[in-house]
Order: C-alpha cells, then sequence, then structure tokens
C-alpha cells in the first residue's frame, strides 16, 4: 500500500513539473501558441510609408529658375543660373525668352553663359543669338560666340565670314579663320579674296594656305601683300601659296626677293622656293649663309629679276 502512495505521488510530482516547463517555454515565446480549435493568430499591423513626392517637372523647374534670374543682382550668380538652364537641354526651352534678354545683361560671363544655354536648348534659335554676341563689345563673348559656332551640327559659313570681317581682335580672327579653312570651298573663293583684304597678319596664315589649296589664282595680288608682313606665318605662308599659285607679276616677284633677306630661315627658304619657280631663273642663294653672303646673292638677285 505504501508502495502505491509513494509511486502515485511521484507521477503527479513529474506532471506538475512537465506543466511548469511548458508555462516557462510560452511566458519565454512572444509567439500565440496555436491549439486545436482556436482562430489563427492575427499577422502584426504594418506601417505603410508616405508616398515620395514626385519630382518638379521640366516646367516647374524652368519657372523656378526664371524667378530666380529675375531676382538676382549680380551678374556672376545669373551667369550661374544660365549654365542650369543650359544643363536642362531641350527642357529649358520656356526659358529662352528670359535667356534672349540675358545677352543684352551688364555683366560680360553672363551674356556668354545666356549664349551658351541657348545653344543646348533650341538649335534653331542659335543664329540671331550668334549675331548679337560676334557684335558685343567684349572679346570674351565673342570668343565664346566662335566655340559655339563650332558646335553647331549645321555650320554657318556666311555668318562666319561675316564674324571674321568684322573682326578687330587678330587671335580671334584666326580662330575664325581656323574654322573657315575647315569649311570653305572654291565656291568661296571670291568672299575668301575679299576678305584678305581685312585680315590681321598674325591671323592670315590659314586664309593664305585656303587660297593656295583651292587655287584662288585671282588672290594672289593680295597674298603678296603678306610677303613682307610683320607675321612671320603669314610671310613663310604667302611666299608658299605664291609658288603654288603660279602668278609672278613684278610687284610679287620683287616682295619675295625682299624677303630673302628675311629675319626667319624658313621665310628665306620658301621666297627662294617661290623666286626659281616663277622667275624661271635660278641664281645661287644659301639661305643659311652669313649676312655679308647672302647680301651679294640677294643683290645678284634683284638685278636678275628686277633689273637693278
Amino acid at each position: 500500500m505504501n508502495h502505491k502512495v509513494t509511486a502515485l505521488a511521484s507521477g503527479i510530482f513529474v506532471l506538475l513539473a512537465v506543466v511548469g516547463c511548458g508555462s516557462e517555454k510560452e511566458a519565454a515565446n512572444d509567439s500565440p501558441v496555436k491549439t486545436l480549435g482556436e482562430a489563427a493568430p492575427k499577422p502584426k499591423e504594418t506601417t505603410v510609408a508616405a508616398p515620395v513626392a514626385v519630382a518638379d517637372s521640366g516646367q516647374a523647374i524652368a519657372a523656378k529658375l526664371a524667378k530666380a534670374i529675375e531676382r538676382t543682382k549680380d551678374g556672376f550668380d545669373r551667369a550661374d543660373l544660365y549654365a542650369k538652364a543650359k544643363a536642362m537641354g531641350a527642357n529649358g526651352k520656356p526659358l529662352l525668352a528670359i535667356l534672349q534678354q540675358g545677352l543684352k545683361d551688364p555683366e560680360p560671363v553672363a551674356r556668354a553663359s545666356a549664349l551658351e544655354a541657348i545653344a543646348a536648348i533650341d538649335v534653331n534659335a542659335i543664329g540671331g543669338a550668334l549675331l548679337a554676341a560676334f557684335a558685343d563689345r567684349d572679346a570674351e563673348v565673342r570668343a565664346r560666340a566662335f566655340a559655339v559656332m563650332e558646335l553647331q551640327p549645321i555650320f554657318d559659313i556666311e555668318l562666319c565670314f561675316k564674324a571674321v570681317g568684322d573682326e578687330i581682335d587678330s587671335a580671334l580672327q584666326l580662330k575664325g579663320m581656323q574654322l573657315l579653312e575647315k569649311h570653305a570651298t572654291a565656291a568661296h573663293g571670291s568672299q575668301l579674296v575679299k576678305l584678305l583684304g581685312a585680315l590681321d597678319p598674325k591671323a592670315a596664315a590659314p586664309a593664305l594656305q585656303l587660297t593656295a589649296k583651292l587655287g584662288l589664282k585671282q588672290a594672289a595680288g593680295r597674298v603678296a601683300e603678306f610677303v613682307n608682313s610683320h607675321d612671320e606665318d603669314a610671310r613663310c605662308a604667302a611666299a608658299d601659296a605664291l609658288a603654288i599659285l603660279g602668278v609672278a607679276t613684278q610687284d610679287q616677284l620683287k616682295a619675295l626677293v625682299r624677303a630673302l633677306d628675311d629675319d626667319a630661315l624658313r621665310v628665306r627658304k620658301s621666297a627662294f622656293a617661290a623666286l626659281k619657280k616663277l622667275s624661271g631663273k635660278d641664281l645661287p642663294f644659301n639661305p643659311d649663309g652669313e649676312d655679308i653672303e647672302r647680301e651679294d646673292e640677294v643683290k645678284a638677285w634683284k638685278e636678275a629679276v628686277l633689273g637693278r
């Protein structure tokens, strides 16, 4: 009997221990335990983030830029705003009117920036903008105009001829002439001949090379005017061009004889080669010789070619 009571007590103790362990595990576990006949636990509610605001449209950005440009008092700040308009590309078309006004901005850097923005936004509007920029009083604006012109998908050669002819800065004339050298053809011969008369010698070398390339014999007289000019590149290019064109008037031969005494060796070499070809004479001349040696040779050439 005592054995049975003891066994019964032990069983009750084990049962209580198991139930106790289960309670501890349940307390440690946040997840509800599903039991037979109970409804499934509801999932935890999640918070949905508010939708991100859609970015402003190009038109809205353009409107903000327009207001900012109108409020800005500093020319350099306006130049920065025009640069932002340029970055919009075609989306900046609503700003074209205000950018056209920017071509009259008191600050040169702002005028140049407005020009570049117009070119980036609408290729069809660039013609008038370039015309205004080439007439600008500031050389930097005109320089930027030549740079913009060079990047256009369709090169406006007529406007380039006008810009080069009107330009007073020799460095900018040279830049424009380098563009014409790339694009001009024999069809532009008369314009090129006329332009030679308006060029500073520092800008003439590309024109002289182009004249020779196109075989513009009618330009030989004007080409000869550069043989004794103050720019070494122009003097050399002119002598080379006369040799290629093959036209030999007394004035041209006289210019080449004087060039035999040039300070620059390469000019003396070009003049000597042109003289031999155009005069048909083969008198000795050493372009590398000493001054005294060349003096006698130049005198001989003067007598042979000019009769004195």
